[in-house]
């Protein structure tokens, strides 16, 4: 499997902006805020050669989507150059939650909608189902169930600098075959560093780093 069906198959391996616990009307965000990270991604079938690339997440803001208020973010990278994907989230509580996602490969676009809104940085286990749609046309529903772990605050040193008090947080999300493991570094907003391992039945298909280089943080 190369690495961009793994991306294509793979729902939260997009650089996920996380929020702090205070609630307010609107995501303390601006519109067109942009971070670029180092992207290594190897794949399992050759894992003595990572690849190496830039991948870059914008905050688009606030879209409709669906009949419903939600908040976006395009995510590309240069190691799949043709794989992009505009995640959706919903704002409650003061804290980001996964409404949808769409991804675009090869003139192939794949849509995922939850029937309930997904934790990212909430200790926090849920399950559902997703409608899954392949350009436009509904392909069937799948289970997800995902296991949210807040494993405290550790230093983190990336190519844009050392934090000192990021807090860790530990995923496991499953989505029909797909299973990933994620283990993500995040300060104030914005996630500093996301590994991921990436499973499709079961096997490990690859693994990807992303580590902030630049970006607004707090």
């Amino acid at each position: 499997m190369t690495l961009a069906q793994v991306a294509f198959a793979a729902v939260l391996t997009a650089a996920q902006v996380v929020s702090t616990p205070a609630a307010t009307s609107a995501p303390p965000v601006i519109a067109g805020a942009t971070w670029t990270y180092r992207y290594t991604a190897t794949d399992a079938s050759s894992p003595g050669t990572p690849q190496v690339g830039t991948l870059t997440t914008i905050y688009g803001g606030p879209t409709e989507y669906r009949g419903r208020h939600v908040y976006y973010t395009d995510t590309s990278d240069t190691v799949t150059p043709d794989f992009t994907e505009r995640d959706y989230y919903a704002w409650i509580g003061g804290h980001f939650r996964q409404v949808a996602l769409e991804t675009h490969s090869a003139g192939t676009v794949l849509e995922i909608v939850f029937d309930k809104t997904v934790p990212l940085d909430t200790e926090e286990s849920a399950s559902g189902s997703a409608e899954t749609f392949q350009n436009g046309t509904y392909q069937g529903d799948v289970p997800w169930h995902t296991t949210v772990v807040s494993r405290g605050t550790v230093v983190v040193t990336v190519p844009a600098g050392t934090y000192r008090d990021a807090l860790r947080w530990t995923t496991t999300f499953e989505l029909g075959p797909i299973r990933q493991v994620q283990v993500a570094d995040s300060v104030g907003l914005v996630d500093i560093r996301v590994e991921t391992e990436h499973y499709i039945n079961g096997a490990l298909a690859a693994t990807t780093m992303q580590e902030l280089a630049s970006g607004p943080v707090r």
